[in-house]
């Protein structure tokens, strides 16, 4: 299975696809929160193995949940960034304090209920938190390596 478009509400059947043990190929820019949490906790139960190219944004929490990671290439890399808002209307805006600190806190919650260490899930939300909406940073390499630990699993 491969996920290379924006993930949408449509995007979350592809885990009534996946079997245990399947593998998923990642490149993907992102999209809804709620639907990659969808698939990022179906990633994680089913363990699935995921063959990253490039997970932005939301893909970027659906990877990390996997249990088994390996890169496509030696510039595999995922991308973190805040969270936006976008109404029904199609108006954008960035999260009040309240609801930024609550994202953060499920965000940590959920990074530890997928065997991360506290101190892997705070860096990973620092990662959110240190960029904007419209500003990824970056994540590739010996730094992303080091992050999954055993999860990466080498070049597939």
């Amino acid at each position: 299975y491969t996920l290379n478009t924006k993930i949408t509400k449509e995007t979350e059947k592809i885990c009534d696809e996946l079997k245990m043990n399947d593998e998923l190929i990642i490149n993907s820019p992102g999209g809804s929160l709620p639907s990659s949490i969808k698939l990022a906790n179906c990633i994680y139960f089913k363990d699935i193995k995921v063959k990253l190219k490039q997970g932005f944004s939301g893909a970027a929490h659906i990877t990390l949940a996997a249990k088994k990671i390996c890169f496509i290439s030696e510039s595999s890399v995922i991308g973190l960034h805040s969270p936006i808002q976008t109404s029904f209307t199609g108006r954008r805006s960035e999260y009040t304090g309240e609801q930024m600190r609550e994202f953060l806190r499920s965000t940590m919650r959920l990074f530890v209920g997928f065997d991360y260490t506290v101190k892997e899930a705070a860096f990973i939300v620092a990662g959110i938190v240190l960029h904007g909406p419209d500003d990824l940073g970056y994540l590739k390499g010996k730094y992303l390596k080091d992050l999954l630990g055993d999860r990466y699993v080498g070049i597939c």
